[in-house]
Formats: structure tokens, C-alpha cells, sequence
């Protein structure tokens, strides 16, 4: 298949799921450290808005298909 061109409007979609999955990561790891505190209910709360972010962006897709359908929308856009 070889190396595909990717528009900059979708090279900017993958780079926000990147980042939001790099901070609900972040999140989950300082939920282990907050489990007894108060301030786990707002943990809790900031991981489920940037999944809910996350599965906006991606549509809740398997990464082969999100794949293909950013490949798509790159050679529309172009």
C-alpha cells in the first residue's frame, strides 16, 4: 500500500486524539494516587469528558477503519 498523504485539517484530527489519549493516560495514572481522596470524583469526571472527546473525534471507530476514513477525507480534501 505504501505511504499514504495525509491533508493537514486530518493530521490536526489524529493530533488531538494523540494528546487527548496522552492526558486520559495521565488522568488514569493520577486516579491510582487520588483513589482515597476527595478529589477523585473530579478525576473521574475530566476522564470521562476527554473520552467523550475522544470518541467524538474518532466516532468510536477501530484504528483500521479511522485509518481508512482519514485516508479518505485527505484525498477529498485535496
Amino acid at each position: 500500500m505504501g505511504l499514504q498523504r495525509i491533508s493537514k485539517a486530518q493530521l490536526g484530527r489524529i493530533m488531538n486524539f494523540v494528546f487527548l489519549e496522552g492526558e486520559l493516560k495521565g488522568l488514569h495514572e493520577s486516579s491510582k494516587l487520588f483513589k482515597q481522596d476527595m478529589s477523585a470524583r473530579g478525576l473521574e469526571l475530566l476522564k470521562f469528558n476527554k473520552s467523550k472527546r475522544i470518541t467524538i473525534l474518532t466516532g468510536n471507530m477501530a484504528p483500521k477503519a479511522l485509518m481508512e476514513e482519514i485516508y479518505y477525507l485527505s484525498e477529498k480534501e485535496t
